[in-house]
């Protein structure tokens, strides 16, 4: 193999890894604008600014012109910019070291002075096949972040310093494959291996398995999810109940249906906590749901099928009647659940009853 060779694959390696967060510049995050802003109706907007950014509009500008403005500032391609050179910078430096080491260890079977040996390789490796894993999977999913391309050079800077860390603690036979596999962990994972690997090391004993944070405890939050909301401060299920569930949204790039979902449980979950399991029998999976029940026992036409759930619910977790309607009517008239309601409803603010918009208006 010749040097033009290496250098051809090196070359071919750096578009690679910058493919992901190009062409979701390109064309993902228009998408995911579009998308973001035709789920949201007028109703649900204004109720927005009333539960997290108290405002008075300015004149001439809707809630809707004044959002869209909110969201360019929060997630706008101009936010990409310097991590993406960063970004650039440190896989360019990676590539170019590694190609000029490649040729001394073919050749001569160890490294050159100022080249990188092959534990070093191996280590950059691991890390630059978990960057492209991690950018194919959310660029396809159209939800990269800023953030997402710092921790990508967080993981090229640390590549190198962790597989030496562990090589002194392990044979020098296994050390460059373990370098490559420590690289390919997701950062969560990662970082607790290491924890793990220096607290046997200095006599701390091992930390006891266990979940990532007490976000867990609802469903349809992984480690993964976890590790993701513990990056935007949010390690708590309180934290995660009062949030801003757009902003996070922008922040994270989950889909906004699964942070409303989220944030709705966790509205619930403050009230009842473990109790929240017994309450999915009778349909109140979250906030929402108890927001829709509120609305029906004060409905006449649903009123006595309402009754029944509570009744049914209240059984279900062993609750007096009066403690348990007295709960959903703090739940359902919390400002956070009624935006949540009417963002996730999609209901313009015409199609709303009087009970609707007396929530609303007074919100």
């Amino acid at each position: 193999m010749s040097t033009i060779h290496i250098w051809a694959a090196e070359i071919l390696v750096f578009a690679f890894l910058l493919t992901p967060i190009s062409l979701f510049l390109l064309t993902g995050w228009k998408r995911r604008q579009t998308d973001f802003f035709e789920g949201l109706t007028d109703a649900a907007i204004k109720s927005y600014f009333h539960a997290f950014h108290p405002i008075v509009e300015q004149e001439g500008k809707s809630y809707r012109v004044q959002f869209e403005a909110y969201y360019k500032a929060q997630y706008g391609r101009l936010r990409f910019f310097w991590p993406t050179i960063l970004f650039a910078g440190l896989a360019g430096l990676l590539l170019c070291w590694s190609s000029l080491s490649v040729p001394d260890l073919l050749l001569l079977g160890r490294p050159a002075a100022g080249k990188l040996p092959p534990l070093a390789l191996f280590a950059v490796a691991g890390s630059l096949m978990w960057v492209l894993y991690d950018g194919i999977t959310k660029w396809y999913a159209s939800d990269i972040t800023p953030a997402d391309v710092c921790w990508w050079c967080f993981r090229m800077v640390i590549a190198i310093p962790i597989g030496y860390a562990v090589l002194s603690v392990l044979s020098p036979s296994v050390g460059a494959a373990v370098a490559f596999f420590l690289g390919i962990l997701p950062t969560g994972e990662l970082v607790s291996v290491i924890r793990r690997i220096g607290s046997k090391q200095l006599g701390f004993g091992d930390a006891k398995p266990g979940k990532l944070s007490e976000l867990q405890e609802l469903q349809g939050i992984d480690a993964r999810s976890a590790e993701q909301f513990g990056a935007e401060g949010i390690t708590t299920i309180l934290q995660l109940a009062y949030c801003d569930p757009i902003r996070l949204t922008i922040r994270t790039g989950f889909s906004y249906s699964y942070i409303v979902d989220c944030t709705s449980q966790a509205l619930l979950w403050i009230y009842v906590a473990e109790d929240i399991k017994n309450l999915k029998s009778s349909g109140l999976r979250g906030a929402y749901e108890v927001l829709v029940l509120y609305l029906a026992l004060e409905e006449p036409t649903t009123q006595a099928k309402a009754e029944q759930v509570l009744r049914e619910a209240a059984k279900a977790i062993q609750w007096p009647e009066s403690s348990l309607r007295n709960m959903v009517e703090q739940v359902a008239l919390d400002p956070y659940t009624i935006f949540l309601y009417l963002s996730w409803s999609g209901v313009a603010y015409e199609d709303l009853t009087d009970g609707q918009r007396s929530l609303l208006d007074d919100s």
